[in-house]
């Protein structure tokens, strides 16, 4: 079991990854892809994404306002593109590799 640091941590927002980035705003000049694979990684197994992005993004005020510059920007934009999927969820993931794989 992973233990995390942050005090922002969620089942919606593991480790408080995206609270974090987030708050940084322009600091962080990191890819917001990289962000929202290491988020979907560490969803819960049969978590939705895309119901979990709908909650951050009302969580964090970040439904409908104006996208702010940088990676910070593109990360919210990313995560609208999620909230707006349908039919997708997380995979169970399987503890033994499979035969043949």
């Amino acid at each position: 079991m992973v233990k995390y640091a942050s005090k922002h941590h969620s089942p919606e927002d593991p480790g408080g990854l995206i609270y974090e980035v987030l708050q940084a705003g322009d600091e962080y000049t990191g890819p917001a892809e990289d962000i929202i694979l290491s988020w979907m990684l560490g969803l819960d197994d049969g978590q939705d994404p895309a119901a979990t992005a709908r909650h951050l993004l009302g969580a964090y005020g970040c439904e409908d306002s104006a996208l702010p510059g940088g990676s910070a920007g593109r990360l919210i934009q990313l995560l609208r593109e999620t909230a707006q999927s349908t039919g997708h969820r997380q995979p169970k993931r399987s503890r033994r590799r499979q035969r043949g794989a």
